[in-house]
């Protein structure tokens, strides 16, 4: 999934700049969702501010401290 990833965004990184930035923060986007899922994390929509606060905010859930 990542390698897969790493690929496209690579590909796309040969667009010009705004081009490739509207297509690359969607798909890193959707990757960061796609982790938090594989290991039990729901993302919420936080994550579009900072692919960490979602995930942070979600695993404060899990332990009880939010």
């Amino acid at each position: 999934m990542i390698l897969n990833c790493a690929i496209v965004n690579g590909a796309l990184e040969l667009l010009p700049d705004t081009l490739a930035s509207m297509a690359i923060i969607p798909l890193q986007m959707k990757l960061v969702y796609r982790i938090g899922k594989s290991y039990g994390y729901e993302v919420d929509r936080r994550c579009g501010r900072s692919p960490s606060a979602g995930l942070s905010h979600e695993a404060g859930r899990a332990a009880g401290r939010v």
